[in-house]
């Protein structure tokens, strides 16, 4: 079996981007998946710009793939803007 969550982390001035793949094994399917991020406090919830599932914010941003990810990857990029003024 394997499954794999990789995180790519990276700044650029007061913005940080995120990328997340999640690669599923083709032989079985995951359900109820969740993969969770600690977010900093934020004025603004974070920018999605790709998603392959479904998510939600609050304390921690949490993406949830779609069984599509069967033997197959999906990705989240996401980019938060700091909280300092």
């Amino acid at each position: 079996m394997y499954n794999a969550v990789n995180c790519w982390p990276s700044s650029s001035g007061n913005e940080t981007y995120v990328n997340i793949e999640y690669e599923a094994s083709s032989m079985f399917d995951l359900r109820n998946v969740v993969i969770s991020v600690p977010l900093p406090a934020l004025r603004e919830a974070p920018s999605v710009s790709q998603i392959d599932g479904e998510w939600r914010c609050g304390n921690y941003f949490c993406f949830l793939p779609l069984n599509k990810c069967r033997g197959q990857s999906c990705f989240l990029r996401f980019m938060l803007k700091s909280a300092v003024n």
